[in-house]
């Protein structure tokens, strides 16, 4: 129900940006890892972990990696994990190492986001070497 809500809200005023929920937590990489490299990223969530390079994202079910040809940028994990411990390395040396405790709201973590009544998202950073 409180899409089609959202949905009328966006008619009325011509139009929204993000207007649908998903749960999760956005982990800035600050500042950016170079994109042309291939890095190992270890995610922790909640005691669950998982291991992808940057090359193969497809491998890991529950989060992305956010990114372009010149850097990425950050880490988006779907739902709402309570402890998350990231280790990043590159050609065996780590470059990216912190764990977060994210505090969910359901007010937007980005510009242009619309607030969805029960949506909870964080946003959290990790320092880069």
């Amino acid at each position: 129900m409180r899409n089609f809500h959202l949905l009328a809200l966006c008619l009325v005023t011509g139009g929204c940006v993000g207007t649908t929920c998903d749960d999760g937590l956005t982990i800035e990489l600050d500042p950016p890892l170079a994109g042309e490299n291939i890095y190992r990223l270890e995610i922790t969530a909640d005691g669950t972990r998982t291991v992808c390079e940057t090359s193969d994202t497809n491998s890991c079910s529950f989060w992305t990696v956010w990114g372009n040809e010149n850097h990425w940028g950050s880490i988006v994990i779907k739902g709402t994990p309570a402890v998350v411990e990231v280790t990043v390395s590159h050609e065996g040396a780590t470059v990216a190492e912190g764990s977060v405790t994210p505090s969910y709201s359901d007010e937007p973590t980005e510009p242009g986001r619309v607030r969805i009544e029960g949506c909870r998202t964080a946003r959290e950073s990790v320092a880069t070497r």
